[in-house]
């Protein structure tokens, strides 16, 4: 009887995540988690990269939800 073991992404990029998607900006994630941009743009690839979808559009003012972010 075998089991299976699920990887669970970190709570860090999942708070990364919400913040970013809420406020649409990358930027205003990371003031408002008092942490750098790249730390929350590292976040989000590897959750991104754990998941198998891409979960923002990047435009010249932010960022959007893709339909697979928004799910």
């Amino acid at each position: 009887m075998g089991s299976k073991r699920y990887e669970v992404p970190s709570s860090s990029a999942l708070v990364a995540f919400e913040s970013t998607g809420r406020l649409c900006a990358v930027g205003r994630a990371a003031e408002e988690l008092n942490t750098s941009q790249s730390a929350i743009s590292r976040h989000i690839r590897h959750l991104e990269e754990h998941l198998g979808v891409r979960l923002f559009d990047r435009t010249g003012r932010g960022v959007v939800l893709t339909p697979s972010g928004q799910t």
